[in-house]
Formats: C-alpha cells, sequence, structure tokens
C-alpha cells in the first residue's frame, strides 16, 4: 500500500531566483526503507521539510504530496505530527526538557496522552533503546550518541507511520553511529515503520534499503531499486555520489554484481585486487607502489627535531568545576608548526574540551599548557560565528584568494540560506582570514559531501603551507586519513595512540576507515580508496 506520494513537487525560497527542488516524484509504500542522497544543498533537507508541515520552511511550493491517498495538508496537524516523525542532524536541537524521562513524556502530554498510556509508553521504549539507567540523568549530561537515540526513542512514543531522518548520524562518533543504524533498521522490519533516510554515508544501510533516490542541483537524477539507482550514477556521471562499493567496481571494470556489503567488496578486492598488484609489481621491476604510504612523507628523528612545537601539554588535567569529575587527565603531547593533527573518539570523550583548552577558553587545574602563537576555533555549529548577512561581508582577500570558486558562487548569498556542508567551508574561510597561526576545527566535514571534503583538505593544505599548525576533532575516519599528518584518540580521559595514518589504522580493530576494513588480511597498509587505485 501507498504511504506517500509526491508528484512534481517544486519549491522556492522567498527572494530567490532559482527552484530549491524541482519536479520530484517519489513512490513510497508502507514499509519501505528508503534512501535519499545527493550533493550538499541539492535539496535534501528542503524535501524532507515539505513532508513535515509544522516544519515546512516558507516559501513558494508547487505539486502534490499524499499521505494514505490523502492530501498531506488536508490532515489535522495532531493527526500528522504523531503519524509522521522528523529526525534533525544536530542531536541537542531536538532537546527540549531537563531529564530523560520529561523528554520521553513531552511530546505525549503535548497531545493529551493518558497518564496510563504514557507511563507504558515510556516503559517499553525505554526497554526498546536501552534508555532505563538513564531515565534520572539530566539530558545534558548526555553522549551525542545518546541524545540522538532519545530523540528517536521521543518520537516513537507517538506510535509513528512514517520516519523522516535528516543525515542522523552526521554528529555521531563510528560506534554510536553503527548503535544508531541498527536501531534504526530494527524500528523499519520489527514495527513495520516507513523510513525515509537522508544522508551521504549510505553504505551500511544497503543491505536494508528498498529504494533509493538522488538529488542534484534540486533535481532527481538516479532513483529506483538500490542496484538501478547506483547503476545510474555512472551512466550520468556522477561518482562523487556513489559510495566506495560502486567505484571499486567500476574501477575493476564492473564484474559480477554491486557489492552491497563490505564483504562483499572484500571477495570483490580479494579476487582483483591481488591480480592488479602482482602485475603492478612485475611491470615496476617489484618497485613497492602498494604498500608504501606516499601521500605522508616519512621523516626521520633529526628532521623532527628541527621542527618548532607549537603545541605543548604536559600531564594537564581540566574538569568543569572542583566538585566535577575530570574530563581529561594526564594530558601529554607536543603539536609541531605545520601540521595537522586529527582527534578522533566516541562523543563525549573530551574532544571538544581539549580544543577549548588549546585555545585558552578552559583552563587546567594541574599540568603545563603552553602554546606558541595566536589560535583560533571554529565550533560545532558554524553559525556562531556568523556576524554578517551577505557571504562576501566576511570575507577578506586572504580568504578568497584560497576560495575564489567558492566567493563567486555564493558571495551574495546570506550565510544561513547555505547548506550544512557550505557554511562548513565558510566557517573554515572565516578563520583563515584570521591568519591566526593554529586553527582548532570541531568537527568541520559534518554535512559535506565528497567534493566539499575534498575542497576542505586543500584549503586546509594551503593554509598549512604557509606554516600554519591545524588540529581537527572529528568522527569521520576517512576525512582524518586524507587530511592528517597524524591521528590521535581520545579514550579514558587521555590522548592515546598518536601516530600517522597507515600506522593508526593498521593498528585498529573498530577505528578503521571503511578501505581499511575492507583491506584486511589483503593489504593492510592501504586505509584509503585512492591507494588501491594508485596501484595499478
Amino acid at each position: 500500500m501507498e504511504i506517500l506520494k509526491v508528484d512534481n513537487l517544486t519549491f522556492s525560497y522567498p527572494n530567490k531566483d532559482y527552484k530549491a527542488i524541482k519536479d520530484i516524484n517519489l513512490s513510497v509504500d508502507e514499509g519501505d526503507f528508503v534512501i535519499l542522497s545527493g550533493y550538499s544543498g541539492s535539496g535534501k533537507t528542503t524535501l524532507l521539510k515539505c513532508l513535515k508541515p509544522e516544519i515546512r520552511p516558507t516559501g513558494g511550493i508547487d505539486g502534490n504530496i499524499s499521505y494514505n491517498n490523502e492530501p498531506l495538508d488536508d490532515y489535522e496537524p495532531k493527526t500528522i505530527a504523531k503519524d509522521i516523525g522528523y529526525l534533525f542532524q544536530e542531536p541537542s536541537s531536538q532537546i527540549v526538557t531537563d531529564k530523560v524521562i520529561n523528554e520521553l513524556a513531552f511530546s505525549m502530554e503535548n497531545l493529551g496522552f493518558k497518564q496510563d498510556l504514557m507511563e507504558r509508553r515510556i516503559a517499553e521504549l525505554s526497554s526498546y533503546f536501552g534508555l532505563e539507567a538513564l531515565l534520572d540523568k539530566n539530558t545534558s549530561e548526555l553522549s551525542g550518541g545518546q541524545m540522538q537515540m532519545l530523540n528517536l526513542a521521543s518520537i516513537l512514543t507517538l506510535s509513528p507511520k512514517l520516519l523522516l531522518l535528516d543525515e542522523p548520524t552526521a554528529m555521531l562518533d563510528p560506534v554510536a553511529s553503527e548503535s544508531f543504524i541498527n536501531m534504526v533498521k530494527r524500528i523499519n522490519k520489527e514495527l513495520g515503520i516507513t523510513i525515509v533516510y537522508s544522508t551521504h554515508e549510505y553504505s551500511r544501510l544497503l543491505d536494508i534499503a528498498d529504494k533509493m533516490l538522488f538529488l542534484k542541483n534540486g533535481e532527481v537524477i538516479s532513483k529506483g531499486d538500490c542496484y538501478s539507482a547506483l547503476k545510474c550514477l555512472i551512466e550520468t556521471d556522477n561518482l562523487d555520489l556513489a559510495n566506495a562499493n560502486l567505484r571499486i567496481w567500476n574501477y575493476y571494470n564492473q564484474k559480477g554484481d554491486v557489492p552491497k556489503s563490505l564483504l562483499e567488496l572484500r571477495g570483490l578486492l580479494k579476487e582483483e585486487y591481488k591480480i592488479v598488484s602482482k602485475e603492478t609489481v612485475e611491470e615496476s621491476s617489484k618497485t613497492d607502489t602498494v604498500t608504501k604510504d606516499s601521500s605522508k612523507p616519512e621523516t626521520t628523528t633529526k628532521e623532527n627535531s628541527k621542527l618548532k612545537s607549537v603545541i605543548k601539554l604536559k600531564n594537564a588535567y581540566f574538569r568543569y568545576n572542583k566538585n566535577s569529575n575530570d574530563i581529561l587527565k594526564e594530558m601529554t603531547f607536543n603539536v609541531n608548526e605545520s601540521e595537522v593533527i586529527s582527534i578522533v573518539g566516541a562523543n563525549g570523550s573530551g574532544k571538544s574540551t581539549l580544543l577549548g583548552l588549546i585555545n585558552g577558553s578552559y583552563k587546567a587545574y594541574s599540568g603545563k599548557v603552553k602554546i606558541l602563537g595566536e589560535s583560533k576555533l571554529m565550533p560545532q555549529l558554524p553559525e556562531l560565528i556568523f556576524t554578517k548577512d551577505k557571504v562576501k561581508d566576511m570575507l577578506s582577500d586572504y580568504a578568497i584568494s584560497l576560495a575564489p570558486d567558492f566567493y563567486d558562487k555564493y558571495k551574495d548569498e546570506h550565510p544561513y540560506d547555505l547548506s550544512g556542508g557550505e557554511k562548513g567551508l565558510l566557517a573554515f574561510l572565516i578563520l583563515v582570514d584570521s591568519k591566526a597561526d593554529i586553527l582548532l576545527l570541531d568537527e568541520p566535514s559534518k554535512g559535506m559531501d565528497k567534493g566539499q571534503k575534498q575542497l576542505l583538505i586543500d584549503y586546509i593544505a594551503a593554509y598549512k603551507a604557509d606554516n600554519k599548525t591545524v588540529v581537527i576533532a572529528t568522527h569521520d575516519l576517512n576525512f582524518a586519513a586524507k587530511v592528517s599528518d597524524k591521528i590521535a584518540m581520545i579514550f579514558d580521559k587521555r590522548l592515546i595512540g598518536l601516530t600517522n595514518p597507515k600506522d593508526f589504522y593498521k593498528s585498529n580493530i573498530y577505528y578503521k576507515t571503511y578501505i581499511s576494513r575492507a583491506m584486511t588480511d589483503i593489504d593492510d597498509d592501504i586505509y584509503l580508496e585512492e591507494q588501491i587505485y594508485a596501484s595499478k
């Protein structure tokens, strides 16, 4: 049975001379799992919000949206509030109360649920989501992963028929992201709830998805079942939207079926990569082009000794007040001038706090923190550093010279009208204009598509070349692998494992890039998709 139908949907924002989405057609059956993907700024969020009348943006809308074969806008607001749930990207933005148990009750109270029904819903969903131990906790004390689980559970208290998820794992660490995705899969299969899931990272959803829809410049460029939609990306020359599985399959001349899972990709690589590697060795007279990490030149101890250390922490401890627990402890590490360091770790592990400690926003109560030069911090929410109504009014010649194409494209836009990825690029360029010696970036790649991430990597490399230092807190393991000279992890409030990307991912079990996982026991030195292609 068709639960959602979109016919020729077009939407434009006020005072814009282009359509945010154009002639969108979509049919979703009850119980479907639909992946919505596309370039950043292509209209994914706009489309989802058009399907949820309470949060539909102001603007001109044409076309038809039907829910259960009736016009969506003909339904009572209370019915749609219950039937269609919406989950935002930023976990904390959807939390409205102080306690977990109050958050679970909030929506039901607003819709007039009876007390006994509310208690039963809270009881069963707390059990289903494993939230029992958190019920009396303050919502402010939850990690990002716990917040997003709570948000999802709160939506389910209303027993929705359709869930709209807008990049819900963009702010989550790899472990929390995996747990969230597994829960969404359970909800779809065990409860039969229809799901439309917007994301740039869809590889882990292919095993459950029924349909895919890809957007570019507000228009559908590919849709259908997963296999058909993915193949269409090749035919329409949109491989930047493809996942690693499809690109590698295409690289190996489309042998067999498109691998849907990591195991299927590993099977393809076991067959093809060894053949390619053998041929490469023969043709290059046994030159090592496969296992050497050519993107990260090795430096000797003597060379390292000549580098100026600009960030020095020695046995530093930090807590928010003297009666609270330590957030960071035994922090000891150095960062050299012209280095890019990425810090990974679980939600709530202290990554953002560490950036604040380096920036001087926080002070260690014990130990030493020595920073040479000026530092600037890019927060997780780029909007916090937007101070003007036009992009062009926030950038000077220095930033413009670094990103002339970005400036030309967006100079007359209001910064709040940009997509999430575009906001991140703008925020970085604003910081670049400060010409600070050290840039501290908190989750800078969230919401970015593949092309935007590469732009950010290029911008960072150009800034680094001017003897600048960059420290990044991120959950994006692939981004960290590409941009970093060294990577470390925060665990048990300490920084551990600071080393080059190859050794970092090679020695890990879970905190590995997707390619590093796929190449396990094939070539453990390979952790990036580009390295596979370079081996041929």
